[in-house]
């Protein structure tokens, strides 16, 4: 361990008439985490309108599906499958609502 913080020590003292200087560029922005929040809250806002959207139109084709299953065209399989995006919709928007996303 020795031998590898000399070969540090000697590595540094090449170094050691460098002077390092940092200055702002006239292009540099400080970050502006508010707008950023804003930016995901709109964004959010708009994912939550999709999904809403989304879960309208799969509960209308949901209620086409069952309609169907009494007439014994379509299998109980084909309405779970409608079933579970209506709950994992849900469960989107939730999350969404919730904060976590």
């Amino acid at each position: 361990m020795e031998n590898s913080s000399s070969k540090i020590d000697s590595f540094l003292s090449l170094f050691k008439e460098f002077e390092l200087q940092v200055t702002l560029r006239d292009g540099y922005t400080k970050p502006n985490y508010e707008r950023e929040a804003i930016e995901i809250q709109r964004q959010n806002s708009q994912i939550k309108k999709d999904l809403e959207k989304a879960l309208r139109k799969i509960q209308e084709e949901y209620a086409v599906a069952r309609k169907m299953f009494k007439a014994g065209k379509i299998g109980k399989e084909d309405l779970v499958d409608f079933e579970w995006r209506i709950y994992e919709l849900k469960e989107q928007i939730d999350r969404l609502n919730h904060g976590e996303v």
